[in-house]
């Protein structure tokens, strides 16, 4: 094998969460055979530091980067991803991806899931943060400046919501910028055709022990 490719990470953005440093997590990955890796949820001050990381000479593993465009709550931060528009030039170590938002909680807020959590971890359904017109709206701004999309989704609910938000979106037209789902962790059966027609890339992030879940002993952390 050349090399792994880490579809969905945060190692350089947040390398303190391993008691490390960012030279020393490249390092990390690198051994472990991961020569390229998406970088999610980067915010402006983040763009600014890997470029200078770059000019220092300091990035030594291939990195894509996510722009937030809406952040783990669920706000939008308006559209300053548009002065960082996607790359693609061959051979570069550091390009832009495209951007990244929430459609659901998991980092902010619970999942949201379309079975009643227990009442002893306070009931309800999860938090999305959208409806299907409004998650289509804010996507169709993303998706008409060019940029590959990725949104989080760990609910089932939440899945749904983006699979639909896509499909109007694109309104019959092959999804040719790749927009993606990310975690997938709960899927509903009704929605596997969507996958199949829409053909998102669904990067999948660990299992969710869902009994667990209603009986109330908690969602895993992500």
């Amino acid at each position: 094998m050349p090399g792994f490719v880490d579809g969905h990470t945060h190692i350089l953005n947040f390398p303190w969460e391993w008691g490390t440093d960012r030279d020393s997590t490249q390092r990390l990955a690198l051994q472990s055979g991961i020569t390229t890796l998406a970088e999610m949820a980067v915010e402006p001050w983040f763009v600014d530091e890997m470029e200078q990381v770059v000019r220092d000479g300091k990035l030594i593993i291939r990195t894509s980067l996510y722009l937030m465009f809406v952040d783990a709550c669920g706000q939008t931060t308006g559209d300053w991803y548009t002065q960082y528009p996607p790359t693609g030039v061959f051979g570069e170590k550091l390009r832009i991806g495209g951007v990244k938002g929430f459609a659901d909680g998991g980092t902010c807020g619970d999942p949201a899931v379309s079975v009643e959590y227990s009442e002893w971890h306070g009931g309800g359904t999860g938090d999305l943060w959208f409806s299907d017109a409004e998650l289509s709206r804010v996507i169709a701004e993303a998706h008409d400046a060019g940029c590959q999309v990725a949104i989080h989704a760990c609910g089932d609910r939440a899945a749904a919501t983006v699979l639909s938000a896509y499909d109007s979106v694109l309104d019959g037209q092959p999804n040719t910028l790749r927009h993606r789902v990310e975690h997938n962790t709960l899927v509903r059966p009704a929605s596997r055709s969507l996958y199949d027609q829409i053909d998102p890339i669904p990067s999948l992030m660990r299992y969710a022990p869902t009994c667990r879940i209603l009986r109330g002993e908690g969602w895993p952390s992500y």
